[in-house]
């Protein structure tokens, strides 16, 4: 007979090895092993996530710190760009004044060389000032020239409108009185509108307007012109005329009720 068959030890051994076989605790330990093996293969996954947090985390704070510079720096922007309006407002006010200014002043100059004219006029006696109403003549040089009438006449075309409102048409009638050849034309004529000099209006269609003409002795000539005139309550028709020792000027008043 074996020993080996009659140890007991050799029955405890083997008995022994196949309880642990048997043993289920064995087998909770395999899987403990096997989870620490697998938990050491994702060592690197568990380092990692903390990671990504830190860096979303930094993201976030920097998205924050730019949101609240942002909204720093959009103040004084503000405060610019109203400054700048302002600035352009107020120079836009300032160029205003001066023109008005300017134009007040314009005007001021205007009528003070007017009453300066008007006082050489007087103390020069090569001056001599003839005045009289629409509808009658004055005599000078050889020349009677009247102002037979006015009236307000509206434009011939829609295109063409005068800039101060009105179109004024004022007729003229000249006869030379001298023994001598006279040249006439409508250049010689001005008119002034309650005091300031009106322009002549080009815009009708008519081949008529004007006048220019050279007188025989005894011959007559009339004529028309167009004036833009404002709404104005009283008109001056002005004629200068010069000979070698005197300087005629004369005026024919018209007022507002006359016109036709």
């Amino acid at each position: 007979m074996n020993n080996s068959d009659q140890n007991p030890f050799n029955q405890d051994t083997s008995d022994k090895q196949n309880s642990q076989q048997d043993n289920p605790f064995s087998e909770s330990n395999q899987e403990h092993q096997q989870n620490q093996s697998a938990q050491s293969g994702d060592g690197n996954g568990s380092n990692v996530k903390p990671w990504l947090f830190g860096c979303g985390g930094c993201l976030l704070v920097f998205i924050i710190l730019a949101v609240i510079l942002g909204a720093c720096a959009a103040g004084p922007i503000k405060e610019q760009i109203d400054n700048i309006t302002n600035q352009t407002e107020d120079k836009s006010t300032e160029e205003k004044k001066t023109e008005e200014n300017t134009t007040e002043e314009s005007t001021t100059e205007e009528s003070t060389t007017e009453e300066s004219t008007t006082e050489e006029d007087k103390n020069d006696s090569s001056i001599e000032s003839k005045t009289s109403n629409i509808g009658n003549s004055i005599d000078a040089i050889g020349t009677k020239v009247t102002v037979e009438k006015a009236e307000y006449v509206k434009p011939t075309s829609k295109y063409s409108k005068p800039n101060k409102g009105k179109v004024l048409k004022v007729y003229y009638k000249l006869e030379n009185i001298n023994n001598s050849s006279l040249i006439v034309g409508d250049t010689n004529f001005s008119v002034a509108a309650d005091g300031q000099t009106v322009s002549k209006f080009y815009g009708m269609d008519d081949s008529n307007d004007g006048f220019s003409a050279n007188l025989k002795p005894g011959e007559k000539e009339s004529g028309y012109v167009y004036y833009d005139v404002p709404d104005a309550d009283k008109f001056d028709v002005r004629l200068q005329l010069e000979s070698s020792d005197k300087n005629y000027r004369m005026t024919w008043n018209i007022d507002k009720s006359d016109l036709k």
